[in-house]
Parts: C-alpha cells; sequence; structure tokens
C-alpha cells in the first residue's frame, strides 16, 4: 500500500528536515522537532491528577510525570512509557498527550520518564535513566498509590529500546515483575557506521549517542543482539507499512517467539515511524492507542 494520505501530510510538513544538526546545533534542532511533534499530538483529555517529580539516582535527576486516571482503584496498575526521538530530542512535554489519552483509556496510571539525551548524556545514559526509574517507581509504590504488582513497560522508537532493556533486566535480576512490554515502532537494532554511508538525521543521532566504539553491539543499544529473549513478559509491538524499523518489529518478534515468549505484531498499512504519538494527524494513531490501552487492560486484568 501507498503512504496514507494523512501520513504524507505529515512527513511534507516536517519543516526541521532541512535543517543541519551541526550547523543549527541541538538546541535549535530541539525547539523545531518538539513543538512539530507537541502539534501533531494534539491536546490529551483531563485527567484526576497530573504531576511532575524529579527521581535522584546516583547523582542524576530524573524528572518524571505522573498522569491519574478520574475512574481509577484505591492502588491501580501503572504502566511505565519512554518516550521516542532518536536519544536527541523530544520529551515529557512531547509524549504528554498521549500518556493522557492511556491513562484514561487503559484506566491506570502513567508514569512518563524524561531520561537523559545525547549529545550531552551518550550511550549507556538513557538506559541506565530507564532502568532507574523503573525500580524506583516500584520502590515508590506505596507514595505513588499504585500496584507494584501490576505493571507494565512500554515506548516509541529510542522508548521502545529502554523498555526492553528494562524488561530483560527485570528478568535478571528478578525483579520486578512485569505484566506487558508495549513497543511501538521499536529501535531495536542499532548498526555501526558503514564506510560510505548516507549521512542522515538518524544516523547523525546514532553517532551522538553511541560515541564508544562497539556500544551498538551491548543489548542496552541493540536488544536484537540479546541472545537469550525467553522468560519475558508478553510483548505487544506495533510497527508502521512505511517505518524504516519494521524490519526489526518482525525480527523482534520472531526471536521472541523462538524463545517461547508471547509476541503479537500489529503492522499498520500506510503508516510511518512513530505515528501512535500524531494523534491530532493520524486516524491510525488513535487506532494505535486504542490497541495498546485493550492489550494494558487486559494484562493487569490477568490473576498471577
Amino acid at each position: 500500500m501507498t503512504i496514507h494520505p494523512q501520513a504524507q501530510a505529515v512527513v511534507d510538513g516536517n519543516t526541521w528536515g532541512h535543517l543541519d544538526p551541526d550547523t543549527v546545533g541541538i538546541a535549535a534542532l530541539r525547539e523545531a522537532m518538539n513543538t512539530r511533534l507537541i502539534e501533531l499530538a494534539g491536546r490529551g483529555p483531563d485527567l484526576a491528577a497530573v504531576n511532575d517529580v524529579s527521581i535522584k539516582t546516583d547523582d542524576v535527576r530524573i524528572p518524571v510525570r505522573i498522569y491519574k486516571p478520574r475512574n481509577s482503584d484505591a492502588a491501580p496498575p501503572v504502566y511505565v512509557y519512554f518516550h521516542s526521538g532518536g536519544y536527541c530530542v523530544y520529551d515529557i512535554d512531547t509524549a504528554d498527550a498521549q500518556c493522557r489519552v492511556m491513562a484514561r483509556d487503559a484506566d491506570c496510571v502513567v508514569v512518563s520518564v524524561g531520561y537523559r539525551l545525547a549529545p550531552e548524556a551518550p550511550f549507556p545514559a538513557a538506559a541506565e535513566d530507564a532502568w532507574a526509574a523503573l525500580r524506583w517507581i516500584v520502590e515508590e509504590a506505596g507514595s505513588i498509590g499504585i500496584d507494584a504488582d501490576r505493571v507494565a513497560v512500554g515506548g516509541e522508537s529510542c522508548g521502545g529500546t529502554l523498555a526492553t532493556v528494562c524488561a530483560l533486566r527485570a528478568r535478571d535480576a528478578g525483579h520486578p515483575t512485569l505484566r506487558q512490554v508495549v513497543l511501538s515502532c521499536a529501535l531495536l537494532e542499532m548498526g555501526a557506521p558503514r564506510p560510505g554511508e548516507t549521512r542522515t538525521l538518524a544516523t547523525w543521532m546514532r553517532d551522538q549517542y553511541l560515541t564508544t566504539p562497539g556500544a551498538e553491539d551491548d543489548f542496552r543499544a541493540s536488544p536484537l543482539r540479546h541472545p537469550d529473549l525467553g522468560h519475558l513478559p508478553p510483548h505487544l509491538l506495533l510497527t508502521g507499512e512505511h517505518d524504516g524499523l519494521r524490519e526489526q518489529a518482525y525480527q523482534y518478534a520472531e526471536r521472541l517467539k523462538q524463545a517461547g515468549t508471547m509476541a503479537e505484531l500489529h503492522d499498520f498499512p500506510g503508516m510511518i515511524h512513530n505515528f501512535t504519538g500524531m494523534r491530532a494527524a493520524l486516524d491510525d494513531a488513535q487506532h494505535g492507542l486504542d490497541l495498546i490501552a485493550r492489550t494494558l487492560r487486559s494484562a493487569f486484568s490477568v490473576t498471577p
């Protein structure tokens, strides 16, 4: 199928596409891309409470935003979410609309994690922040007002990488026990620079994040390279037909299944990368969020 007309309009309207990051600088790039994504995301619904908190761990402060739905039970489940952005752009604000929708539609608390970005904080800063944030959320379940036995993780693009890292580390540590992993247009493999490769915004972002030779082999950068994907929580994977990372989703889903992990993949015809974060511009963004919400509600309702 050709690219959906709504998706084509998004691509045509991305005014930051002509910017050279080395020329304009990271601050200007973030301003352009963050502003555009907030426009494409639209405004999310009102909730019972939305609070910003700062986690302090190992001399690092990690901002998180906690979304509480209006009709939750005394100790609702929690969905820990990691935003997209190639480890260089986007933040809690760019993910605000879809986190509000997820809290409402999945009837759970959503905690959005503002991990550190490159080039200021290269690999493995984002992965370490994600793991530290997940552990803090579970440890502080009582003060947050959530059920520490009903926890899911998810993310979009590189945020999906961080969700997989958390799932793998939680499995190996034996805690916390996760109910579900949600990966939307996830970045699951970061290849090393190749001689003569075409320089793109994606390769520029990779080079800002992976500053150490061989870092792409680390599962915290490339979960697809992890040798053992067994004994993990069920995975829901969403991708778009015109997403450059689509093949990675198929490969990861197949490897999960081969390892005995439940994996369900949904490919959205005509859609592009990060489509679930563009609810104001793409009808399929809401369809994708509906699927995620149904999956989370089902996962949280299962009795261990």
